[in-house]
Protein backbone atom coordinates (compact mmCIF):
# COMPACT_ATOMS: atom_id res chain seq x y z
CA UNK A 1 0.00 0.00 0.00
CA UNK A 2 0.82 3.44 -0.69
CA UNK A 3 1.35 6.23 1.82
CA UNK A 4 -1.53 8.83 0.91
CA UNK A 5 1.08 11.45 0.01
CA UNK A 6 2.10 9.40 -3.16
CA UNK A 7 -1.24 8.74 -4.37
CA UNK A 8 -2.74 12.41 -4.27
CA UNK A 9 -0.47 13.51 -7.06
CA UNK A 10 -1.84 11.17 -9.11
CA UNK A 11 -5.75 12.82 -8.65
CA UNK A 12 -4.46 15.78 -10.35
CA UNK A 13 -3.99 14.50 -14.02
CA UNK A 14 -7.47 13.10 -15.18
CA UNK A 15 -7.32 9.11 -15.76
CA UNK A 16 -10.09 6.85 -16.90
CA UNK A 17 -10.78 4.87 -14.11
CA UNK A 18 -12.51 1.41 -13.70
CA UNK A 19 -13.86 0.43 -10.15
CA UNK A 20 -15.09 -3.07 -9.51
CA UNK A 21 -16.84 -5.06 -6.82
CA UNK A 22 -17.54 -8.30 -5.86
CA UNK A 23 -20.19 -10.83 -7.41
CA UNK A 24 -23.63 -9.70 -6.02
CA UNK A 25 -22.51 -6.46 -4.40
CA UNK A 26 -24.08 -5.66 -1.18
CA UNK A 27 -24.80 -2.12 -0.03
CA UNK A 28 -21.47 -2.46 1.92
CA UNK A 29 -19.54 -2.90 -1.65
CA UNK A 30 -21.81 -0.49 -4.04
CA UNK A 31 -21.91 1.77 -1.03
CA UNK A 32 -18.08 2.34 -1.77
CA UNK A 33 -17.27 1.90 -4.76
CA UNK A 34 -20.20 5.02 -5.72
CA UNK A 35 -18.37 7.11 -3.26
CA UNK A 36 -15.05 6.60 -5.03
CA UNK A 37 -16.86 7.14 -7.94
CA UNK A 38 -18.21 10.59 -6.74
CA UNK A 39 -14.64 11.62 -5.21
CA UNK A 40 -12.68 10.49 -8.35
CA UNK A 41 -15.33 12.18 -10.85
CA UNK A 42 -14.81 15.73 -8.65
CA UNK A 43 -11.23 15.73 -9.58
CA UNK A 44 -11.83 15.36 -13.50
CA UNK A 45 -11.56 11.34 -13.68
CA UNK A 46 -13.61 9.26 -16.36
CA UNK A 47 -14.75 6.41 -13.78
CA UNK A 48 -16.75 3.49 -14.65
CA UNK A 49 -18.03 1.14 -11.59
CA UNK A 50 -18.24 -2.27 -13.09
CA UNK A 51 -20.12 -5.53 -10.83
CA UNK A 52 -19.07 -9.17 -12.04
CA UNK A 53 -23.55 -9.54 -11.31
CA UNK A 54 -26.46 -8.25 -10.66
CA UNK A 55 -27.00 -6.82 -7.50
CA UNK A 56 -30.72 -6.37 -5.04
CA UNK A 57 -32.68 -3.70 -6.72
CA UNK A 58 -33.34 -1.71 -2.67
CA UNK A 59 -29.57 -0.40 -3.38
CA UNK A 60 -30.73 1.16 -6.53
CA UNK A 61 -31.38 4.65 -4.43
CA UNK A 62 -27.74 4.97 -4.24
CA UNK A 63 -26.83 8.41 -6.61
CA UNK A 64 -25.06 6.83 -9.19
CA UNK A 65 -26.53 3.37 -9.42
CA UNK A 66 -27.92 3.45 -12.46
CA UNK A 67 -24.52 3.97 -14.52
CA UNK A 68 -22.93 0.84 -12.88
CA UNK A 69 -22.01 -1.62 -15.21
CA UNK A 70 -23.87 -5.33 -14.52
CA UNK A 71 -21.25 -7.12 -16.52
CA UNK A 72 -23.17 -10.42 -17.00
CA UNK A 73 -25.75 -7.96 -18.72
CA UNK A 74 -23.83 -6.01 -20.73
CA UNK A 75 -20.00 -7.58 -21.59
CA UNK A 76 -20.06 -5.70 -24.47
CA UNK A 77 -19.82 -2.22 -21.96
CA UNK A 78 -18.08 -3.77 -19.68
CA UNK A 79 -15.79 -5.56 -21.04
CA UNK A 80 -14.26 -2.50 -23.28
CA UNK A 81 -13.96 -0.53 -20.20
CA UNK A 82 -11.14 -3.84 -18.72
CA UNK A 83 -8.83 -3.72 -21.65
CA UNK A 84 -8.51 0.03 -22.25
CA UNK A 85 -6.23 1.81 -20.32
CA UNK A 86 -2.53 3.57 -20.42
CA UNK A 87 -0.58 0.96 -22.38
CA UNK A 88 -2.70 -1.25 -21.17
CA UNK A 89 -1.87 -1.47 -17.93
CA UNK A 90 -4.60 -0.86 -14.98
CA UNK A 91 -2.88 0.93 -11.86
CA UNK A 92 -3.57 -0.13 -8.73
CA UNK A 93 -4.03 2.16 -5.47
Amino acid sequence: MKPIQDIYPLLTTPHNVVITTHQKPDADAMGSSLAMYHFLTSFGHSVTVVSPTNWAKWLDWMPGSANVIDYELQRDRGGSRLTTGPMGVLPRF
